[in-house]
């Protein structure tokens, strides 16, 4: 994914606004999931209650959690989720903001399908 100067991926935004989230709202989960963006395959971070995504790169504005896994192409088997607890206590041990299963999330993006790449 090619940048210019000063510009950062959406992924790597996806990071900090999943953070922001997860510290601006106590009743939240926070998931990493492979997506389908500009025809390949990238890592999104955002947080979720059980009806509704905080994804802050997309606006402040709570999303319907079912619209935006289906506009996503989200899966269960391409995700990962942490409680709040779990988020931030991987952060402060890991010392970056995720993604922190690198088994599944191997890369920032993929050009094929990252569950075949890994075989599953």
């Amino acid at each position: 994914m090619a940048e210019g100067p000063g510009k950062r991926s959406q992924t790597v935004k996806s990071y900090e606004a999943a953070l922001e989230a997860a510290s601006e709202n106590y009743d939240v989960d926070v998931v990493f999931a492979w997506v389908r963006q500009d025809g390949a395959w990238a890592v999104r971070a955002f947080a979720e209650t059980p009806d509704a995504v905080l994804d802050f790169t997309e606006g402040r504005e709570p999303l319907d959690r079912e619209d935006y896994y289906r506009d996503l192409g989200i899966e269960e088997a391409r995700l990962r989720r942490y409680s709040r607890l779990e988020y931030f206590t991987l952060v402060g041990e890991q010392g970056h903001l995720g993604p922190f299963d690198k088994g599944l999330f191997f890369a920032e993006t993929s050009a094929a399908d990252p569950l075949e790449s890994l075989g599953t």
